[in-house]
């Protein structure tokens, strides 16, 4: 996955594997930055997620999820008004929303009927939010959500 930030002009990389990026080891599946200022990769990712922090996450917050975790980023943006992660997962079909201090606010499996195969993800300045869905042999579908507090 591939989001900007335009807080310190960056590109965020989230990667869809555990292991080496570019040289760089990672714990979990991380998220990398790209410094447009300067055109270097930083060393250390903004986070890492593992499976084992999902599930901490679910357990702690009384959660029960009709499948299993399969969490493979597809796609990452930082909301405008909040400035959190959101990590969108095709594998798996689930919404990860985390703070930059790496604590997961939110997991959510998506319903597979609206998202078949999510692979794209944005906000406007609102705060509205578009999920692009692939089509898998079917009409390809954008999904628009209005921002509340």
């Amino acid at each position: 996955g591939l989001g900007y930030h335009k807080d310190g002009n960056r590109l965020l990389i989230a990667s869809k594997e555990s292991g080496i990026f570019d040289g760089l080891k990672s714990k979990g599946k991380s998220v990398f930055v790209y410094d447009l200022s300067n055109g270097e990769l930083m060393e250390n990712p903004v986070c890492s997620i593992t499976k084992k922090s999902i599930k901490k996450y679910i357990n702690d917050a009384g959660i029960t999820l009709p499948s299993k975790i399969d969490f493979k980023p597809s796609a990452i943006a930082v909301h405008p008004i909040t400035n959190e992660l959101y990590i969108l997962s095709s594998v798996g079909k689930a919404l990860l929303i985390m703070d930059m201090d790496e604590n997961i606010l939110n997991f959510t499996q998506l319903n597979p009927y609206l998202f078949r195969q999510p692979e794209g993800l944005s906000f406007t300045s609102d705060g509205t939010m578009y999920i692009s869905n692939e089509g898998m042999g079917i009409n390809a579908k954008i999904l628009k959500f209005s921002y509340r507090k």
